[in-house]
């Protein structure tokens, strides 16, 4: 790999204008510079920014730690990332992690000198290593405890209940929540709550609206999705219409209910969240609720990089409607 020595040494000049002319400070006469430019260009020199991280105590990096690689949501967010973060100069690393890796991950990103570190994961980070973190001016996005900076929450209430009232028009009889995690994260997201809460409003009644509960993503995610599908055809085969915890298990859950004969919508409707790109060509085309995954991108990327102070940042979600939901009013 060339380096700045190389350069130096094939311009005739010191080490120290080298790294003027790469990185435009400081003064360099606009022969010398010219100089300079003609040898990087003939080299193809490329600077070592994880080498200047070190040097400086300051990073371009953006750590994000995903639970599972397999979900596009993941990915689409992800990319959105990325070129918000392009704008501003930074690259974005990708870690996977579960609760059992957890530390040896926070240990790979704290050595990098990470700027700032997305916690999509579904635990917290420990706190030890938040205070780490925090010492060293990193900013942390959901690091999963109340007096957290700074978060990004999804307004789930509208869509949600906008659900439920096609649920109602079409005379859907009980209905039913595909959650696929554990009990700990299941009392702590906002789409149980609001499913609990509108289950009671709309007549459904909370205890007899099942809340299946698994092992994501300690088993794949469209796995799980298929799979207590299944478990609620068995023990709830009244069940007409199902939210599932995110799109990939509402696909694995469709591609049950068919296997067993059910015809979607008619005889189960199906609800996910995220909004794959792929959503609308699944077969049937997946009702689904999301927020701008633009919007959520953007929020990470300008709280890391210094243009939100703190605080909560809520977007708003979106019911999309499509035939795993329709009902005969809507064609």
């Amino acid at each position: 790999m060339v380096s700045r020595r190389d350069i130096a040494a094939r311009a005739g000049v010191s080490e120290m204008t080298v790294t003027r002319v790469v990185t435009g400070k400081g003064y360099v006469s606009e022969k010398t510079r010219q100089l300079v430019q003609k040898c990087v260009d003939e080299m193809s020199y490329i600077p070592n920014k994880i080498a200047a991280n070190l040097v400086s105590r300051k990073s371009n990096a953006i750590a994000v730690i995903l639970p599972d690689l397999t979900n596009p949501y993941y990915m689409q967010l992800v990319e959105e990332m990325i070129s918000e973060a392009k704008r501003r100069g930074q690259i974005v690393m990708l870690f996977r992690a579960n609760e059992g890796e957890i530390n040896s991950v926070l240990d790979d990103i704290i050595s990098n000198r990470v700027c700032g570190v997305v916690n999509m994961a579904l635990f917290e980070v420990p706190i030890k290593y938040v205070k780490q973190m925090q010492a060293m001016g990193m900013r942390l996005v959901h690091g999963g405890y109340d007096d957290d900076k700074f978060s990004v929450r999804m307004n789930y209430a509208p869509a949600m209940k906008r659900a439920f009232e096609l649920f109602r028009r079409d005379g859907r009889k009980k209905v039913a929540f595909i959650a696929g995690f554990g009990e700990h994260q299941v009392e702590h997201d906002s789409r149980i709550r609001f499913f609990r809460e509108y289950c009671k409003e709309f007549g459904y009644g909370e205890e007899s609206s099942p809340i299946l509960r698994g092992n994501y993503p300690a088993e794949k995610i469209y796995v799980v999705g298929r799979t207590l599908a299944d478990e609620l055809l068995r023990e709830h085969p009244d069940v007409d219409a199902v939210f599932c915890l995110n799109d990939m298990m509402a696909f694995g859950a469709v591609n049950c209910f068919k296997g067993k004969g059910l015809s979607i919508p008619q005889d189960m409707a199906v609800v996910g969240f995220d909004n794959l790109q792929i959503s609308e060509y699944f077969d049937p085309p997946l009702t689904t609720i999301a927020a701008d995954i633009k919007a959520e991108a953007k929020a990470y990327v300008d709280y890391i990089g210094g243009d939100i102070e703190g605080g909560v940042c809520t977007l708003d979600c979106e019911l999309h409607l499509r035939e795993s939901l329709r009902g005969r009013e809507d064609e």
